[in-house]
């Protein structure tokens, strides 16, 4: 009777587990959507006028593109889980030859970033807090997340 009772007992655990992790998915789930809804609109941009911008007056550019929010497409050439002693997770994106872009993810991107791998093309919306020069253009982006 004892053993019967123990079955009985782990069985009804282990569905009540399962329907509390598929609810708990379905709550992740929602909780994206409305992160998503709740961000800014971007614009798409290549990153070539943003570099052009800093290579001409990185004290105009400055005014004019950090703050903008942007979407980027690339392929995806560093993940790394963090950039200058940062905690958060970034992942670069070459734009061209001499573009690339730095995203530093929201912490909500992390089970996302799981999937993605070197050299796989993506595209990743982000805030622009900046840009520099060192053997081509990187712009720095905060905020990202995996479009």
């Amino acid at each position: 009777m004892y053993k019967k009772v123990l079955i009985v007992s782990l069985i009804a655990l282990a569905t009540g587990c399962q329907q509390v992790n598929g609810l708990m998915g379905s709550v992740s789930s929602t909780l994206d959507q409305m992160n998503s809804a709740l961000e800014p609109s971007a614009t798409e941009v290549t990153g070539l006028e943003i570099c052009q911008d800093y290579k001409d007056n990185e004290i105009a550019a400055n005014k004019k593109w950090v703050g903008q929010w942007v979407t980027m497409k690339g392929k995806t050439s560093i993940i790394s889980d963090s950039q200058y002693g940062l905690t958060n997770q970034t992942i670069h994106l070459d734009l061209n030859s001499k573009v690339s872009a730095a995203f530093s993810l929201k912490p909500t991107e992390e089970n996302k970033v799981l999937n993605i791998k070197k050299g796989q093309q993506l595209a990743l919306k982000g805030q622009i807090s900046g840009a520099s020069y060192t053997m081509g253009c990187l712009i720095h982006l905060d905020n990202g997340t995996i479009q």
